[in-house]
């Protein structure tokens, strides 16, 4: 069976083959190699198909395309083309590319395929990178950051992490899973064979809080921002305010600009884009949009005020003049280490212990899931 190059022909067969759990390769007409191959769980990609001699044997080469819907027929097509036309001159075009990403990866540093991954890696988000952009220029771009990515060893690796144990387990922690995710999506990429990482295990286990906030430390706690005995800012103060009302997490909270809030509207929002969330950005989640309740739209425009005056007009939580260091700010805006330190000093004052900021957001959760509302 084949199928009609036109991208109606295609869509019928694709969801006709969805419908009947049909799985395997079935060929395009008029483009020479270029086949849609249906997998059992019904998810749809091009490839191109072609033999080679090797002895008295036929070899079956395949190389995926592109999943159908995330790439075009027209580039399938020139892609089928490309690869078939090596084949007609006697070459094994898809072991040629393989031998080609190895030979570049040979001479790709281990920070070259993290620049690189950023340019690329379009399902990681803003804030991992900046997090983990950080961990690595710290802590392995001064050893090993201009050694051959193909040519990191597990041992290397280990000696890096040992040394920044001793300092602290929660960042070493961070150092591996960079390097590991880096080296995951290397491997996908064939920009190495192997990932070096695989079988360190990890220096911290992460241990699910069993901490509620209740309603009257939430109280106490909002109580103590105002005492005279915080001597927080204005800002601080409005932003450790508003973490109790979203229930936020602090990076999203602490880096609104002023441009992202819809406070005169008939339902005043803030709407935060995916690449400063944990969230991908597909279409589906190219939009998170935060409800602010009466309380909440005073705070945001007790905060804009602020940083019109003095800050940046931009951020409504800007950083402070404290931060700057040779006329550049450290920070555009307040950071999350800020917020918790202002945190410790107001539970002080309230007299609680073991209190974070994430832990707003699990109240938020807790009350929504308790009113049969979903928290997403």
């Amino acid at each position: 069976m084949t199928i009609k190059f036109n991208d109606l022909a295609l869509g019928k067969f694709v969801k006709d083959a969805k419908k009947a759990g049909k799985a395997g390769l079935t060929s395009v007409e008029t483009v020479d190699g270029l086949y849609i191959s249906m997998s059992k769980n019904g998810v749809a990609s091009y490839v191109v198909r072609y033999r080679v001699s090797k002895g008295k044997l036929r070899l079956e080469k395949k190389h995926a395309i592109g999943l159908y819907g995330k790439v075009t027929l027209a580039y399938a097509r020139t892609e089928a083309e490309r690869i078939m036309q090596g084949r007609r001159s006697g070459l094994d075009p898809i072991t040629e590319e393989r031998k080609e990403k190895q030979r570049q990866a040979n001479a790709m540093t281990l920070q070259q395929m993290w620049e690189r991954r950023v340019t690329q890696d379009t399902k990681v988000t803003a804030s991992s990178i900046e997090k983990y952009t950080s961990y690595l220029k710290t802590h392995v771009w001064p050893t090993l950051g201009a050694t051959p990515a193909g040519e990191v060893t597990a041992d290397e690796i280990v000696d890096i992490l040992t040394q920044v144990e001793v300092r602290s387990k929660h960042t070493a922690h961070n150092v591996r899973s960079a390097l590991s995710g880096l080296y995951r999506y290397g491997v996908q990429c064939r920009w190495v064979q192997r990932n070096p990482v695989t079988g360190l295990g990890f220096s911290v286990t992460s241990k699910p809080r069993k901490r509620r906030v209740s309603d009257v430390e939430i109280g106490k706690l909002w109580t103590a921002i105002d005492d005279e005995k915080h001597q927080g800012n204005d800002g601080t103060k409005i932003a450790l305010k508003l973490a109790i009302l979203l229930g936020q997490r602090p990076s999203e909270l602490l880096s609104a600009q002023v441009g992202e809030l819809d406070l005169d509207g008939p339902v005043p929002k803030y709407t935060p884009p995916a690449k400063r969330m944990k969230r991908k950005s597909d279409a589906d989640a190219d939009q998170h949009i935060l409800p602010l309740s009466t309380q909440a739209v005073e705070l945001f425009r007790q905060a804009v005020l602020i940083s019109k005056e003095l800050g940046d007009g931009v951020h409504v939580f800007p950083g402070h003049a404290t931060g700057r260091h040779k006329g550049v700010w450290k920070s555009t805006h307040l950071s999350r280490h800020g917020l918790a330190a202002a945190l410790r000093r107001v539970c002080e004052i309230a007299e609680l212990n073991d209190l974070h900021n994430h832990d707003w957001r699990k109240a938020v959760v807790s009350w929504l899931n308790e009113r049969g509302t979903r928290h997403d």
